[in-house]
């Protein structure tokens, strides 16, 4: 249901996960807001790896970044 979806998200946010590349706090958001970019996690999708936004990576022109944990490409 949404109310145990919300309690994981609440769970996984109380954990402070971080960035292992900006060593920020990730913040999974309940709706989306456009003002979090740092907070907000990406996942790479060939590995899995799940980061906060950097720069670290982004091939010039391609929608690809290299993930700084594995060296694998792919979209964010």
């Amino acid at each position: 249901t949404k109310h145990d979806l919300e309690e994981l998200v609440d769970a996984i946010n109380a954990g402070r996960p971080q960035c292992p590349v900006g060593l920020n706090t990730l913040v999974i958001p309940r709706k989306a807001a456009a003002d979090s970019t740092q907070q907000q996690p990406y996942v790479y999708l060939k590995c899995g790896h799940v980061q906060g936004l950097h720069d670290w990576g982004q091939e010039k022109d391609k929608a690809t970044r290299r993930c700084p944990m594995c060296l694998v490409a792919g979209s964010v």
